[in-house]
């Protein structure tokens, strides 16, 4: 399954960005905002754990890894972001999307049961 982040409609993979990131970018993350890959990974595994959408916005930590998502997103694609750039980016504008291919191809597995429409399945009146 892969991981996108969707930042004002443009797609992005974050393995990619997360897994391949330069050393000059790594360094100017943890300079500018304390920030590594492994508290990202770290952040992204507990956010399962919320109950409440609106906790998300609860820590400036996790917002700095949103922040720092789109940093290493933008700077994967060759664009010159800061990290303050990367904060001016409206939640609004910023999504995670999983790719669910594998699962689609699932449910079109003949195996999979459907719902049945046979004749005892009617409603009675």
């Amino acid at each position: 399954m892969s991981h996108w982040l969707v930042i004002e409609g443009d797609r992005f993979d974050m393995q990619e960005a997360l897994g391949k990131a330069s050393i000059r970018t790594l360094v100017d993350l943890q300079k500018s905002a304390g920030i590594s890959v492994n508290t990202i990974v770290d952040t992204l595994s507990s956010l399962g754990e919320v109950e409440d959408p609106r906790e998300l916005f609860n820590s400036v930590e996790r917002l700095y890894v949103f922040a720092a998502l789109v940093f290493l997103c933008r700077r994967k694609a060759g664009e010159s972001l800061s990290f303050d750039d990367a904060t001016e980016v409206s939640l609004a504008d910023v999504r995670i999307d999983f790719d669910v291919a594998d699962e689609d191809a699932e449910s079109d597995d003949p195996k999979v049961p459907s719902t049945p429409e046979t004749p005892g399945d009617e409603p009675s009146e």
